[in-house]
């Protein structure tokens, strides 16, 4: 899931603050999937600090952050990414960000097909 996140985690009323990326994995009714999810924005918040100099977030969600929380034997995490970093985040995976619409907020993140993104991960 991408989206908009303010300074305080909801979803912001203005879009002139500060915002960000945020890519969430939530743990599935399969274990095994839920930890490959895990495992992958552990890799992804690594990669961004290593390679790209790109500060990131990941946090574990707290239940009740979101109405419809469920009990998970192992936490759901977040991968937070500033608005100061987002721009060079989608310059590198050689992406193109489209505006959020009012209506659904959501951040599009469009494949460039130039360049593929297996090819950027394997930096």
């Amino acid at each position: 899931i991408t989206s908009l996140w303010d300074a305080d985690g909801s979803i912001p009323a203005d879009k002139t603050k500060g915002l960000g990326f945020r890519g969430e994995i939530t743990q599935s009714y399969n274990p095994e999937s839920g930890e490959n999810g895990i495992r992958l924005l552990k890799e992804m918040r690594d990669s961004l600090e290593k390679h790209w100099k790109i500060r990131s977030n990941l946090r574990p969600v707290r239940k009740g952050d979101y109405k419809k929380s469920y009990e998970t034997k192992k936490p759901r995490y977040i991968l937070h990414i500033s608005q100061n970093d987002l721009s060079k985040f989608a310059k590198e995976l050689g992406t193109y960000l489209e505006h959020p619409s009012k209506r659904n907020r959501m951040l599009k993140i469009i494949e460039n097909p130039k360049k593929h993104f297996a090819e950027v991960t394997e930096v």
